[in-house]
């Protein structure tokens, strides 16, 4: 009886060692127009893309969104369009923790990891609660609306949305409801920090606090 006690025991030990050590899970999501960071968005790992609808652009950044030494960058899409060739799918891109994804231009992409980590998701760190809407305009982060990490959304119209920091977690994009290729309806995670400037023209958006 003590030897079916004392093994249980070392089994329960053994458990939770490999939960403290997060171990390794497989996972799946879907992505679109946005920024997504490894360890915050999505476990760190090893990942298989594939394009599940749409065209546009992937590539990786630092945490500064700086280029990496081993930065990747594809034209990813669905559909050729006789001026770039569109890849479909990437395999076993390493996506260390902290190392930020980007997605553009209308692609859709799933990412798949046999083995990434098992280690929670760190929370971003978010104050900002109240959804903005904002028309046309120019409007300073900070001033105009909180500085934070929000998900841009068109709400009605169609035009561009862009701010001065577009190659800093910003973006540049045409945004609308209507359904078809040439507008995002959404873009993820994008930094508006304090005197960033968001330019709005022809189309109404809603910045929600990003989770």
């Amino acid at each position: 009886m003590k030897k079916r006690l004392f093994a249980l025991v070392l089994a329960v030990i053994s458990v939770s060692a490999l939960s403290a050590c997060g171990g390794t899970i497989v996972y799946d999501r879907e992505l679109g127009s946005g920024y997504y960071t490894a360890g915050i968005d999505f476990p760190a790992g090893t990942y298989d893309i594939e394009v599940i609808s749409g065209n546009g652009v992937v590539y990786t950044l630092s945490p500064d969104y700086d280029e990496l030494p081993d930065s990747f960058s594809e034209m990813m899409g669905v559909k050729e369009d006789g001026m770039y060739e569109y890849q479909k799918s990437h395999s076993n891109l390493s996506l260390p923790k902290d190392t930020v994804l980007s997605v553009s231009g209308g692609v859709t992409i799933k990412i798949h990891s046999d083995s990434a980590s098992g280690e929670a998701l760190t929370p971003r760190e978010q104050p900002n609660t109240e959804e903005v809407e904002l028309g046309n305009g120019n409007f300073v982060a900070g001033t105009d609306f909180p500085a934070g990490v929000y998900d841009i959304v068109a709400v009605s119209g169609s035009g561009n949305v862009s701010s001065d920091n577009m190659f800093e977690g910003g973006l540049n994009a045409i945004m609308g409801t209507k359904k078809s290729d040439l507008y995002e309806k959404e873009y993820k995670n994008i930094d508006l920090a304090e005197g960033v400037t968001l330019k709005v023209d022809g189309v109404k958006i809603k910045l929600v606090p990003s989770k």
